[in-house]
């Protein structure tokens, strides 16, 4: 599953850096056309997509002797949505959106949550 997450970033990653291009920017946007609510249906499945691959992913893995978990994953993928839309103001092509943020946030945690019910769901049952 972190192969799957690490693709699924690395689209993310790519998709955000195609909209700024002209060409890039005109196919996401006729592709965001054919989305009820366009622009902030796209930031939240996307996003929320981001999230949900790298909680399934990334919870439980240990990093420098700690166990990360499920919120600890989630604040990682907030905190590179803030980046990403604040990174937006040093483009041209590029407009921050606070409406966009929001977007991604509701993304980051619905589609977290319901990745924190499926991971739950793996979990072997309690032996007692």
């Amino acid at each position: 599953m972190r192969a799957v997450a690490c693709l699924v970033i690395a689209a993310a990653v790519l998709i955000s850096m195609a909209a700024g291009t002209r060409s890039g920017g005109a196919f996401i946007t006729s592709l965001l056309r054919q989305l009820p609510g366009r622009d902030s249906t796209g930031h939240f499945l996307l996003m929320g997509a981001v999230s949900f691959f790298a909680v399934l992913g990334f919870s439980g893995s240990r990093i420098a002797g700690h166990t990360v978990g499920v919120g600890g994953v989630i604040a990682l993928v907030a905190l590179g949505v803030t980046l990403d839309e604040f990174a937006q103001k040093l483009f041209v092509r590029r407009t921050f959106s606070l409406e966009d943020l929001m977007a991604s946030y509701a993304g980051v945690l619905v589609l977290g949550a319901v990745a924190w019910w499926v991971h739950r769901r793996r979990l072997p049952a309690p032996t007692s």
